[in-house]
């Protein structure tokens, strides 16, 4: 930040020693358009060295990103976007059943509100030490279905596991990943969680289940309606669930044996159109949940869907999960319908089967339907991911909705009618980075050294909400040297005139890339600010690196909205 701060003060004094008292109250203006007055925080002078303007700078805030207004609690739960993800599987950590249940405590540490687990028998499988082969785990699934037809009912019960698939790879047992989920999910925030559970387990397995949950959560497991909020009629406000688990209940899908990367972990019922991959060999039986799980699931139960018009449709307790490729399939076939269900019911999207890569969808497409939960693969950091953070920053995992998208909000029938008229200017000047991450060296000679040149450049998306589809617009600086870069004596200037969008619903995303030739395009960091908390001025955007970690890298930019 300091060399930022010289770098800027030397770029506002120009060729003079020290800063005009009109070039800084200038600066004073940009930083703070609102009309404050300094004349009581700064004291008057003819002329402003470094340490007044660094003291001016640091004291209205050098960050990009404005800060939080003071969160309501008062709604519905169904009025608020939650953080969600999708298979919290194989993080940072080494793979393994210790990584399985510390994937649970990153992603609640990290303001993650919405969670899932895919729970098996516990004779399923062998729980494997971090030395054990794998070559084990090929056959896991045809062991398990021959124990399950073998086992004596004599036969004393294992505790139920968590895992990913039928390989039953990195599995660890429900108790362990619930104890991981007690004592990390109101660390940081006590804002409520919910925690999705796909059932394979059977119904002796379920009730073991129920145990294990109470024993690990205690009076943090919602196990009763709130009084006064009888899940027949009413949902309770989000500061009604301070410090509560809630679960939703999920049966198990059809397993799929030939195809297993096919399956959709949180698909449990719906069945995408035209689309049959089972075989009369390939079908397992399916089995519901026990009533003593059912009746955990008190203001998030799992339904099939059909259409708006069925009883469970109407019951504010209900959550409809769905595919990206389904939903967008209903919402193709009547906007009206899926937006209206959204402000008072909860929906979940998660990403559609043919993402055999585990990247993520574009989170804001679904955001701006009102889909609550959009559950992403937090291991990738891609574009979902970024703007994810970019929705989730600083609010605890829940973010009340804009007007129009909320309950209360009667007269508004579809997104399009939430979008504000007019056009909005958006200019960014870039000049320099600081400490871009990056493990290349790049400030000795390149050619005696044998070290390649890093080039960062920086390229910039605008992520809006617009009527006819086109929702990205995409701008870029030249390449510049080394990793703290110079962008010319005026900066590089990025501008984006389009029509107004939901502030709300709207990103400005960051990416510094590596535009040397051989490794061309490498992520270097990135930052992403919703567009209601970007702020004018001169002001430091911090990045992350390509794994998601803040770094000390910043770039300096000035920054001018125009959004009336």
């Amino acid at each position: 930040m300091y060399r930022a701060a010289v770098y800027l003060f030397n770029h506002l004094k120009d060729q003079e020693e020290t800063i005009s008292i009109i070039a800084f109250n200038t600066f004073l203006r940009q930083q703070h358009p609102s009309g404050h007055e300094y004349d009581d925080v700064f004291s008057i002078k003819e002329t402003y060295g470094f340490s007044a303007f660094y003291k001016a700078w640091l004291d209205l805030g050098t960050s990009a990103q404005g800060p939080l207004q003071p969160k309501d609690l008062s709604r519905p739960l169904t009025n608020y976007f939650i953080s969600s993800s999708h298979n919290n599987y194989n993080g940072s950590v080494a793979p393994g059943p210790t990584a399985t249940a510390e994937a649970y405590r990153e992603v609640l540490m990290q303001g993650c509100r919405s969670i899932e687990l895919n729970v098996w028998n516990g004779d399923s499988v062998e729980l494997k030490t971090q030395d054990s082969s794998r070559d084990h785990q090929a056959n896991a699934l045809g062991s398990r279905v021959r124990r399950m037809r073998q086992k004596p009912p004599q036969m004393q019960l294992s505790e139920p596991i968590v895992t990913q698939d039928w390989t039953f790879s990195d599995a660890c047992g429900l108790r362990e990943v619930c104890a991981v989920i007690g004592t990390s999910a109101f660390v940081n925030n006590d804002l409520p969680v919910i925690v999705s559970l796909e059932v394979h387990a059977d119904i002796e397995n379920q009730e073991v289940m129920v145990r294990i949950m109470k024993e690990e959560w205690g009076e943090l497991l919602l196990d009763e309606p709130l009084e006064g909020y009888d899940p027949r009629f009413r949902l309770p406000t989000l500061g009604d669930l301070r410090r509560k688990i809630l679960v939703k209940v999920t049966e198990s899908p059809v397993i799929v044996i030939e195809n297993p990367a096919w399956r959709d972990m949180d698909e449990p019922r719906v069945r995408e159109p035209r689309v049959n991959y089972m075989t009369s060999e390939t079908k397992t039986s399916r089995v519901g949940p026990c009533q003593a799980l059912s009746d955990l699931a008190i203001y998030t139960q799992s339904e099939e869907f059909h259409n708006y018009d069925t009883p469970a449709a109407r019951r504010p307790s209900h959550v409809f999960s769905l595919s990206e490729a389904h939903l967008l399939e209903v919402d193709a076939m009547g906007e009206t319908g899926l937006f209206s269900h959204n402000k008072h019911y909860f929906m979940r999207c998660f990403p559609s089967r043919s993402r055999f890569d585990s990247s993520n969808p574009d989170p804001s497409l679904f955001w701006k339907l009102g889909v609550q939960m959009v559950a992403l693969n937090w291991r990738i950091i891609d574009e979902g991911m970024m703007l994810h953070h970019g929705m989730f920053a600083d609010e605890d995992g829940w973010v009340l909705k804009p007007t129009g998208y909320q309950s209360a909000d009667k007269e508004i029938g579809t997104w399009r009618e939430v979008i504000p008229k007019g056009i909005m200017d958006i200019g960014i000047t870039i000049f320099a980075g600081f400490d871009i991450p990056g493990s290349v060296e790049d400030e000795q000679d390149s050619i005696s050294h044998g070290k390649r040149i890093l080039r960062p450049q920086v390229k910039v998306e605008l992520h809006c909400v617009q009527e006819d589809g086109e929702d990205t617009y995409k701008m870029k600086t030249e390449t510049s040297k080394t990793k703290n870069p110079w962008f010319g004596a005026y900066g590089s200037l990025i501008s984006f005139v389009v029509r107004k969008s939901p502030p709300e619903l709207s990103f400005v995303r960051f990416r510094v890339v590596d535009g040397s030739g051989s490794f061309g395009g490498s992520l270097l960091g990135w930052a992403c600010i919703r567009l209601d908390r970007l702020r004018e001025g001169y002001r430091l955007i911090e990045l992350f690196d390509a794994e998601g970690r803040k770094t000390s890298g910043v770039l300096l930019v000035k920054i001018l909205l125009d959004l009336t």
